[in-house]
């Protein structure tokens, strides 16, 4: 899958669970495999990758802070 496809369809996976993960998973992290639309929650962007790898390690992710438009916000 190109990495195009894979965070288009990551996108809309995670626009389907969005408000169920914002209510229970708040500024956590979320790797969605745009395969087979699993996806892994932790604290760290580290440990969600991690566990995605460890079941699909083969595979990319869209991955994404709950509640963020993106994985990380850098401020000055």
């Amino acid at each position: 899958m190109r990495i195009q496809d894979t965070i288009q369809h990551g996108k809309e996976v995670y626009e389907q669970i969005r408000p169920s993960l914002e209510l229970k998973y708040p500024d956590q992290y979320v790797s969605i495999d745009p395969i087979s639309k699993e996806y892994f929650i932790a604290d760290t962007l580290g440990a969600s990758l991690a566990n995605a790898h460890a079941r699909f390690p083969e595979r990319e992710f869209y991955t994404v802070r709950i509640g963020h438009d993106t994985v990380m916000e850098f401020q000055r």
